[in-house]
């Protein structure tokens, strides 16, 4: 791809979406996920692979609205102008460009934070899924997890979800607990979206989910900046919608915008 104007990175818990913008076309690749706050996680060998270090690098990930984090990061990368963001901002940006607004990213993890049209002034939530990640996947799916163990869902939901571990529930503990592959589990949260309009509890389990979510992180924002509209970044938002959606109104709530992922809608605010 020639003529390369700017990369766009947007690294999440689960992967990292990198956009290459050359003057005709967009071309995106998909990389492992990436947080500063875990040893373990590694892209920019790969990353660079990708980068020409003459074009600008506008880089959005989890763990990164602490300075030192974002130094680290840009440092990382062999591009001579590296730009280290909060995926919060990346998603305020993708969600409302330069316009005040709520704003929640609900992937993997959950976040909630109020964006001035600048900058982002307070967030609720995002703590990681060792304190609290309330709104995204993996939070959910633990809930999930627990109600299938103790023999609350109809057989066709049980049947996905042990498809999904490839194991039965009697065998699912010592399983996970010697593999505690996070991602996956989190990502079982994918296959119960059509499985909610026939079974009830499933259903109430991620009402209540998102109820709790709206009223530990949401409700003191939206108060706070007076604000009725929220828009969201993330699988879970978007693969949920109709039940987000169905929590909200019981607030007095409305959804402005739901993206899957900011990616896209950065790369057209980069081009302004």
């Amino acid at each position: 791809m020639d003529g390369k104007l700017f990369y766009v990175v947007d690294a999440g818990g689960s992967k990292t979406d990198v956009a290459i913008v050359s003057t005709n076309a967009t071309k995106l690749l998909t990389l492992k996920g990436y947080n500063p706050n875990r040893a373990e996680d590694n892209i920019f060998k790969e990353l660079n692979q990708l980068i020409d270090s003459n074009a600008p690098v506008y880089f959005y990930g989890s763990g990164l609205s602490k300075p030192k984090n974002q130094i680290f990061v840009e440092n990382q990368i062999k591009s001579k102008n590296v730009y280290a963001y909060s995926d919060v901002l990346g998603s305020a940006r993708a969600l409302l460009k330069h316009k005040k607004g709520i704003v929640s990213i609900l992937g993997t993890g959950g976040v909630v934070a109020y964006f001035d049209g600048i900058s982002v002034k307070e967030m609720k939530g995002g703590y990681g899924y060792l304190i609290d990640d309330y709104g995204g996947g993996l939070e959910l799916s633990k809930i999930i997890i627990s109600k299938w163990l103790n023999n609350d869902f109809n057989s066709n939901t049980s049947q996905v979800i042990e498809k999904h571990f490839s194991c039965k529930k009697e065998d699912f503990i010592p399983i996970f607990y010697q593999k505690k592959d996070i991602n996956h589990l989190s990502k079982l949260c994918h296959k119960l979206p059509q499985l909610v309009i026939s079974d009830k509890i499933l259903h109430e389990s991620v009402i209540q989910y998102f109820n709790t979510f709206i009223e530990r992180h949401l409700l003191t924002l939206m108060k706070k900046y007076d604000f009725n509209n929220i828009s969201f970044t993330g699988s879970i938002a978007h693969h949920f919608s109709f039940l987000l959606n169905e929590s909200l109104t019981k607030y007095n709530f409305n959804s402005e915008l739901i993206i899957k992922k900011p990616i896209y809608k950065l790369v057209d605010f980069h081009k302004e």
